[in-house]
Parts: C-alpha cells; sequence; structure tokens
C-alpha cells in the first residue's frame, strides 16, 4: 500500500482524525501527530460531541510539559489514514489540551515518517 501523506499545517505535523459516535456518524478533528505522546488524546468537549459520558471513563493523569491534567480512557473506533482502528483515546478534562495523535494503537500499525524538510507526515501500513 502506498503511503498516505499529509503537508504540514502551520509548520506542524497536523492531521484529520475521525471518531465515531453513538449514532454512527464520523466526526472529524484535526490532531497533532505526537511521537513523544503515549496515547492519543481529545478534549471534554470532544468526548461530548461524540456521546461519550468522559466519567464513565478510566481515570488517568496525564503529564506534559504544562503539568498533570486529569483524564478518562475510553475505547473507540477510529479512522486515520484511511483505516479504522480500535484504540484508547484519553479525554482531557480540559477544552485547553491540545488533540494529539499519541503512539498507542496507531505507531504499531503503520511506519510514521515525519519529513520535516518536505513539511509531511506520511502513514504507511507496510514495512
Amino acid at each position: 500500500m502506498m503511503p498516505i501523506s499529509y503537508s504540514y499545517v502551520d509548520s506542524q505535523p497536523v492531521i484529520e482524525l475521525m471518531l465515531l459516535d453513538k449514532k454512527g456518524r464520523w466526526n472529524r478533528f484535526l490532531a497533532y501527530v505526537d511521537s513523544g505522546a503515549a496515547v492519543t488524546v481529545l478534549t471534554r468537549d470532544d468526548a461530548n460531541r461524540v456521546g461519550l459520558i468522559l466519567e464513565k471513563g478510566e481515570r488517568i493523569d496525564l503529564h506534559g510539559v504544562s503539568g498533570v491534567i486529569p483524564a478518562y480512557l475510553h475505547a473507540v473506533k477510529i479512522k486515520v489514514a484511511d483505516r479504522i482502528l480500535h484504540i484508547r483515546v484519553a479525554f482531557s478534562t480540559s477544552n485547553e489540551t491540545p488533540r494529539l495523535i499519541g503512539r498507542q494503537g496507531l505507531f504499531d500499525k503503520f511506519v510514521v515518517c515525519f519529513n520535516d524538510k518536505r513539511r509531511i507526515v506520511s502513514f504507511n501500513t507496510s514495512g
């Protein structure tokens, strides 16, 4: 399969992430591809948008440069780079948390390549 490449947005590796809501509709989000993030992170409002009750997830702490932020893990169905995957996403209790695409459930399914010179990030299922 040919790699799927995304152009950087404002010099950052930002891609489209689709998340299936409780009514069976795909919801579009833009998120930073972050190889330093263990999990994919979305916001409190994002959880509401897809019909999740935030506090019904597994409570965890997100550790980052701005400190510790509480979050809740939920098993969801996502679509990224033309593949549908079942992963656990951490929904932050804050709406100020940046949306991040983390490694768990994604980086083991793709070869992810950041090409800062060409300002693209690519996802390849072979390799």
